[in-house]
Parts: C-alpha cells; structure tokens; sequence
C-alpha cells in the first residue's frame, strides 16, 4: 500500500507542474474560453465555424490538426502559447507586412482583426479546407 501512494503527486507537486508559465509583455495569450452560450464572441472555434468552415470535429482550438506549413487566404492559422493555451484565426489576407487575421476571443469575448508576423513564434501551422484552391 505504501508502494502505490508513492505514486501519486503531492497536491503541491501538481499546482506546480500545472502553473502557467509566464508570457512576455509584448505577446499576450488568448482569453479562457467561456461556455458556448456566450455566442462567437467568446470561443474563437464558434467564430471561425460560423464562417462557414466545415472543420473536423473540435473539442477545443487545441483538437485541430494543421495540414499546411503555408498560409492561405481563406485558411485557418492555429496558435500556442506559452501558457498552454491554443487559438484559432481566419487568414483574411497575406500582406507584405504579414498576415491579416480576424479571430474572436483574443481580447476577452471580442472580435478582431491584426496583422501577424509570418513568423510568429506562437505559430503552429495552417489549416485549409479541402474546398480552397
């Protein structure tokens, strides 16, 4: 019996592992998202779904599997931060200066649009429908 309690995590080892790590004051991460009923604002997949993406099945930003390196217009560009957290973005445009995004949920319960460096750090991959050329 000794054996197996040995196993399990102190309380305090756990809140230590799960503690977010800090993020630098130029790059904040995204907002919690907040329950689906909050409406798009509030959950960056329900924003970029209500745009007609038929994405496979999500549970979170986090469940989406990027299929390309490459920005496209029309795509989808999936992030991480350095506290865990994922986000999703609609690729409006691909400009000199970078990448034209609008996403939700960015800021707390907020539609947006900003430019993005193409090599954003925080930049996992792209998705892009099978339906764009």
């Amino acid at each position: 019996m000794a054996f197996a309690a040995s196993l399990i995590p102190s309380v305090a080892t756990t809140t230590a592992l799960e503690a977010p790590l800090p993020i630098p004051e130029a790059i904040e991460a995204p907002q919690e998202p907040q329950q689906a009923t909050e409406g798009i604002e509030c959950s960056c997949v329900l924003f970029v779904k209500s745009l007609g993406f038929k994405l496979p099945r999500l549970i979170d930003a986090g469940n989406l599997d990027t299929n390309s390196r490459v920005p496209i217009k029309g795509g989808i560009v999936s992030f991480v931060y350095e506290n865990g957290m994922h986000h999703l973005a609609y690729v409006e445009s691909i400009q000199p200066d970078g990448i034209h995004i609008k996403e939700s949920n960015f800021e707390k319960c907020k539609i947006g649009e900003r430019i993005i460096d193409s090599n954003d750090e925080h930049i996992i991959g792209f998705w892009r429908s099978p339906d764009i050329d």
